[in-house]
């Protein structure tokens, strides 16, 4: 009773790249909760293979959740595992497995890491949440260890570093112990009962969130760093008939940066390639490459999106009956040696009948130098 056993099937799992090779993965999750539901607890190990680089990696997750009154998560991670050096994952691993494959274009940018993690978060009040994180690593770089590919088989894949001019090994194997604090603020959050659990109904103030890294330099690990990121954020903001406005605003300052590694860097997420995801709008840019701007150096970036839902193409004689909508949008970002600048004019609501989750965005990019180029973004919205 209320306890379930789960596993994913491998071949649902089969993924690619360049280092890896075809890779298969065997995941099982136990789940328990408790006879009311407000408390679960999960553990789910994993097994990967990789055939190219011949290498099986273990992990295991253990997962705690109450949802009664104060929120509380925790999560722990133990194993083997292969990560993008941006940990936000830019590059999704099916559109790379896909592009990969059938053109010969990996845009993953890797290295392997032993991580031990322990992480909670907590809700305070409706309005205040805080979490705290204590993560060790032991990271190596990766190689290409295949040239396979269904098509364009006489290209070459890209190395595995994240940026063209380094040499595909640009570090050498080190430990890094990390701990991080997060708090989360969002005035006036309103909420309601039932049936003991409460239910956050929003507010009409964005979210601020303070979030602050320090990599110790003790007990054998090789870092040593202190960031500092600070983030106001709001996905919804009601313009009555004229849509809506969401925007991000993110400052980020190196307190000190005497031992790091490029997976420590300030990176700025960007081109994922032509189809992405519409839901990471607001944290990524178009037409920049993922590392393109990655460094130690203090920044601002402000992301921002008007959704004009049919305010303008149903007046266009013609347009009104695709039921498409506008979308304006930009992308800055602030430094003392950039800045980079994105317009972008987008469709949404693209398709047919009921399904209309695609969206076509036209963007031009600008730099201290002036204009730098055009390109058009196809995206899927998440609730597809």
């Amino acid at each position: 009773k209320n306890r379930s056993w789960s596993i994913g099937s491998p071949l649902g799992s089969f993924a690619f790249n360049k280092s890896q090779g075809a890779q298969l993965s065997l995941n099982t999750t136990y789940r328990k909760t408790d006879d009311d539901g407000f408390k679960e607890w999960s553990v789910k190990p994993i097994l990967e293979y990789g055939f190219s680089d011949k290498r099986l990696r273990p992990l295991l997750e253990f997962n705690l959740r109450n949802t009664l009154w104060r929120r509380l998560n925790m999560n722990a991670r133990f194993g083997n595992e292969v990560v993008q050096f941006d940990n936000r994952s830019p590059v999704p691993e099916d559109i790379n497995t896909w592009i990969a494959l059938f053109y010969k274009s990996d845009r993953f940018k890797i290295y392997e890491r032993n991580i031990a993690q322990l992480s909670t978060r907590l809700e305070l009040s409706s309005s205040w949440r805080f979490g705290i994180k204590a993560k060790w690593a032991r990271r190596n770089p990766l190689r290409t260890n295949t040239q396979f590919s269904i098509l364009e088989k006489d290209e070459q894949y890209s190395s595995t570093a994240p940026l063209e001019w380094l040499p595909e090994i640009f570090f050498s194997e080190n430990d890094a112990l990390e701990v991080g604090l997060s708090l989360f603020w969002r005035p006036g959050m309103k909420y309601m009962t039932l049936a003991g659990r409460r239910i956050n109904l929003g507010s009409k103030f964005p979210r601020l969130a303070l979030h602050y890294h320090k990599g110790l330099n003790i007990i054998g690990s090789d870092v040593n760093y202190d960031k500092l990121n600070f983030v106001i954020r709001d996905p919804f903001i009601d313009l009555n008939n004229l849509g809506f406005l969401a925007f991000r605003t993110d400052f980020g300052h190196f307190v000190n940066d005497d031992s790091l590694g490029f997976m420590d860097l300030f990176h700025f997420m960007g081109n994922e390639g032509e189809w992405a995801g519409t839901d990471r709008n607001l944290i990524r840019f178009r037409l920049n490459e993922n590392y393109e701007f990655s460094s130690t150096n203090s920044y601002i970036t402000h992301n921002m999106e008007w959704h004009l839902d049919g305010y303008i193409l149903d007046r266009i004689p013609g347009i009104r009956s695709l039921l498409f909508s506008s979308v304006f949008g930009y992308n800055g970002l602030y430094r003392d040696d950039v800045r980079y600048h994105e317009l972008i004019y987008g469709v949404d609501n693209v398709g047919i009948g009921i399904f209309r989750n695609f969206r076509v965005d036209f963007v031009w990019s600008f730099d201290q130098s002036g204009y730098r180029e055009f390109g058009v973004n196809f995206g899927i919205n998440e609730d597809l």
